[in-house]
């Protein structure tokens, strides 16, 4: 059996992998391909599969034949698979296709996303597939440190603001969540608000400044207590860290000449009108990649990725008819 996986992920260059390997059992070989772009400098495009094939003793024959995909790396975007049988000696048995998606997608419809051609060559679609991020707490997804000079007398420092972002599937309640700079160490309790599943939220030092900025600005938005987040934040070395209600910090950022939170740092922001982005939003290396300086911040929205998400898993179980004898064979290949 052959199987050939394609995955995309947005925004970043394309790196191609490509491994063969053997197996015992009826099926000589498999070529597993995968070609993917690659989520951020450091990141890692992987996937694992396991192939079960029982075994049958005469021509004519069905066998139950389970596939296993598993993406172990970053969000695959985009993600097809052909996979092929070897030769006429086998033929995909039409309406006997149940496609298992561990976000509890179930699919018996195979028209849905297979496409077969001949009864041995499957192409399964799954570019409609989005499964849920495995990312459960709040993340700080862009921070604007600079300050805006075009509206004095208003204090240019009180235009700073940062959006955190719910890659959840559940609502997140801010009572009791706490925000801090690095320099020189300043908290602001965070109001009451609920943050919901997808959804961002812009935390100004004052609104009044921030729709100043923006206006025409509807998303969700509030502000801090004393007009500042956290004071005021330093455009060249200084970082964020996010509490929860239990003191728990779930997500921090530093930039430039401050290394409290990432050693190395995220670049300070060159121009005091841009901020610093996480891409893609609802990604987190627990490191300075893939945060990058956004000339023209969008407090709107971030760039989320959508489609297979790590810890997702594609479980199809077929049947296939036969015209020879076969052993029963497992394969379990991981591409690294």
């Amino acid at each position: 059996m052959i199987e050939r996986i394609v995955g995309n992920v947005a925004l970043q260059q394309p790196t191609k992998l490509d491994r063969r390997f053997r197996r015992s059992g009826p099926i000589n070989f498999c070529v597993l391909h995968l070609v993917g772009l690659i989520a951020g400098v450091g990141a890692r495009a992987s996937i694992s599969t396991t192939i079960i094939v029982p075994g049958f003793t005469q021509p004519g024959d069905s066998l139950s034949v389970t596939t296993l995909v598993v993406n172990t790396g970053q969000t695959l975007a985009g993600l097809t698979v052909d996979q092929q049988l070897p030769g006429s000696a086998f033929q995909c048995v039409p309406g006997s296709l149940q496609i298992n998606i561990s976000d509890g997608t179930v699919i018996t419809n195979e028209s849905e996303v297979l496409t077969d051609t001949g009864g041995t060559n499957l192409l399964f679609d799954f570019t409609k597939i989005q499964t849920a991020s495995a990312l459960t707490n709040l993340i700080i997804s862009e921070v604007f440190p600079g300050s805006i000079t075009r509206f004095l007398p208003t204090d240019p420092v009180s235009f700073q603001w940062f959006v955190i972002y719910n890659p959840s599937a559940n609502p997140i309640l801010l009572t009791g969540w706490t925000v801090r700079n690095a320099r020189p160490g300043v908290s602001d309790q965070l109001p009451n608000y609920t943050v919901l599943p997808g959804q961002f939220l812009v935390i100004a030092g004052s609104t009044n400044s921030f729709l100043m900025q923006y206006p025409g600005f509807t998303n969700a938005l509030i502000e801090v207590p004393g007009g500042y987040v956290c004071g005021g934040r330093n455009q060249y070395a200084d970082g964020l860290f996010l509490s929860d209600s239990n003191a728990v910090v779930v997500d921090k950022i530093s930039w430039g000449f401050d290394t409290s939170a990432f050693n190395p740092s995220a670049p300070y922001i060159t121009t005091s009108t841009a901020s610093l982005a996480r891409v893609p939003a609802n990604s987190d290396s627990f490191s300075a990649v893939g945060w990058v300086q956004q000339d023209t911040p969008d407090p709107r929205k971030g760039n989320v990725q959508v489609g297979f998400s790590t810890g997702s898993a594609d479980h199809r179980v077929a049947e296939h008819s036969s015209a020879r004898p076969a052993a029963a064979g497992t394969n379990t290949p991981t591409i690294p």
